[in-house]
């Protein structure tokens, strides 16, 4: 899927904050002297920076080029945004609110989503408004303006993105997934969920249907977990 917009380029500090931050005062060693200013990193990284303004658009790094998923992944952090190279996707670039998400995810989590794909986008929704997206391997976050974001992933990412994410019927998350009863899994989203257990794979409830079932105890009810997506009949 392509993006609809890139993300922002306000790094959201106030005047005199954001002001500070770009002059990058030096920071003193331990032996003394001054640490200079990080530099951008050459190669990928390097030439998405200047491809998104460079300073101008993305301000000065904050630090020096990190790594993880074993070096399979490289990033570095911007005033307004995270630029992360990989060799399978390139250099892409992301919002300071998606990269606080992934960045506070486990090594382990991480992991399982891979990669970033592509840049961040945003996308907006009647009533509930905008939020910033990033799709990885295995994954997506999702920020809202509100400052929540939350992650889906695996089984329950796969039948998320094949009811069209954040522009379908269930619009965005509302939980990282989440244990489930009877041992299954569960991530939550505006208008419904998407329940997972490895007997019936995973499946979306919403609305009416999904109103009676949790009447009925839910996953843990009566009925037990969903075996299909809501079918019209």
């Amino acid at each position: 899927m392509r993006a609809e917009t890139h993300l922002p380029r306000s790094s959201g500090l106030p005047p005199q904050q954001a002001g500070a931050v770009a002059e990058q005062a030096p920071i003193l060693h331990r032996g003394g002297g001054a640490r200079p200013p990080a530099e951008v990193d050459e190669g990928l990284i390097r030439e998405k920076w200047q491809a998104e303004g460079g300073e101008a658009k993305l301000g000065r790094p904050l630090g020096a080029v990190q790594s993880a998923l074993g070096g399979r992944l490289r990033y570095q952090r911007f005033q307004s945004g995270v630029i992360f190279a990989s060799a399978s996707f390139g250099a892409v670039m992301v919002g300071p609110q998606i990269f606080g998400k992934w960045s506070g995810l486990t090594p382990s989590l991480q992991s399982t989503m891979g990669c970033p794909i592509g840049d961040g986008f945003r996308v907006t929704r009647p009533v509930i408004g905008t939020a910033d997206c990033a799709y990885f391997q295995r994954g997506m976050i999702v920020a809202r303006s509100n400052g929540q974001a939350f992650e889906v992933h695996g089984r329950i990412y796969e039948r998320y993105r094949d009811l069209n994410d954040v522009r379908g019927v269930l619009e965005y998350p509302q939980s990282d997934e989440e244990v489930a009863p009877g041992g299954g899994r569960r991530s939550r989203f505006t208008h419904g969920e998407i329940y997972w257990k490895s007997a019936t794979g995973a499946a979306e409830v919403h609305g009416a249907i999904r109103a009676k079932w949790q009447a009925l105890g839910g996953a843990g009810g009566l009925l037990g977990y969903p075996v299909s997506d809501e079918e019209r009949v």
